[in-house]
This record gives C-alpha cells, sequence and structure tokens, in this order.
C-alpha cells in the first residue's frame, strides 16, 4: 500500500508558495548520487519543516518516503534525517484537507510515520552507517508520541557493538528522557 492520499501538490503549501516542486524534490532525495540527495534534502528541509514548522506540504512528502520505505524496505541518510524533522516539527495550526476533513499537519505525518512502525524497526537491523544514525535520530525523537520504541532501541544495544552500539546508546537515552518527561 503506498500514500493514502492522491496529492494535489500545487494546493500544498510550502515555505515559499505552493508544493509543485515537490516530486521533483522527492525524487531526488532517493538519487544515487549523494550530493543531489543532500542537496534535495536541504531544499525539503527549508521548504516542508523550516525550523521545525510544518507546511502542509509535509504529509505529502512523508506519503510518498513511506511509500519508497514499503517498496525499497530501506531509505537513504537524507530521509531518515527529513522524516526525523517531520515527525519533530510542530503545524502551528496548519492543517491540510484529507478527504473533507481537516487534519492538523503534524498529527497526520506523525501517525503515518508511527504507523510503518514494524518497517522502520526491520529498516534498523539491516541498516548500517548514517542510515542507521537516521533511524536512530527517528526512533529517538518518537519515544514521546511511542515509547515502545524504546524497547526497539534497547534491543538494538544488546544486539550492537562498536560505533553503532554507541549510536544505539545514544538514541535509546533520548528516547527515555522524552518518555520520563511526558510522564
Amino acid at each position: 500500500m503506498g500514500a493514502l492520499v492522491e496529492w494535489d501538490w500545487s494546493q500544498l503549501g510550502t515555505l515559499t508558495g505552493d508544493g509543485k516542486m515537490m516530486p521533483r524534490l522527492i525524487d531526488g532525495i532517493f538519487s544515487e548520487q549523494p550530493q543531489e540527495r543532500s542537496s534535495a534534502h536541504g531544499s525539503l528541509y527549508c521548504e516542508v519543516v523550516n525550523q521545525g514548522s510544518l507546511y502542509s506540504a509535509a504529509a505529502g512528502v512523508v506519503d510518498v518516503i513511506l511509500a519508497e520505505l514499503e517498496r525499497r524496505g530501506d531509505l537513504s541518510a537524507e530521509a531518515w534525517y527529513l522524516l526525523d524533522a517531520i515527525f519533530r516539527g510542530a503545524s502551528h495550526g496548519r492543517t491540510v484537507f484529507i478527504d473533507g476533513s481537516e487534519v492538523k499537519i503534524d498529527d497526520y505525518c506523525r501517525n503515518r510515520i508511527i504507523g510503518k512502525l514494524p518497517l522502520i524497526e526491520d529498516a534498523a537491523t539491516g541498516a548500517t552507517g548514517e542510515e542507521f544514525r537516521g533511524i536512530v535520530f527517528l526512533l529517538g525523537g518518537m519515544a514521546e508520541f511511542c515509547p515502545v520504541v524504546s524497547e526497539i532501541l534497547a534491543r538494538e544495544v544488546v544486539a550492537s557493538a562498536g560505533e553503532r552500539k554507541i549510536i544505539a546508546e545514544g538514541g535509546l537515552s533520548e528516547a527515555l528522557e522524552l518518555i520520563e518527561e511526558s510522564s
């Protein structure tokens, strides 16, 4: 299953206007060329989650990235970092219309990402390097809304060694702090 919504990018907002350029930028985040992925990540970050403020195009971007995760089973580090930034973002009252209903952008994005937690966990198992770091950042930040991620991170700590273990420990520490702060 791919995106839940058929997005009209021209109707979605970004920092600088409408979302017509989103499909091209999203394609770039999946490029085989590291420089193109980096450039696409920077542009997407600025347009949909600028300084933590979510714009309506973030909802469509999340759906496309998660559909790609479902198709591939993994993502580039840049895609993981973008999902993390979107998950942590706030919509400040901005909404998007889905099936005739007005939905807060941050709620929609978080719920879609949480809904793919089994796929994210599977991706973490096989991930290395920056991809693993991106997944751990995302999981660590999810803990406030989805405390079960601490169990996933704890399993990664136990199963890992070296740099991977250090990254997993950092994510688990953040997750536990967020869980404690939210209780």
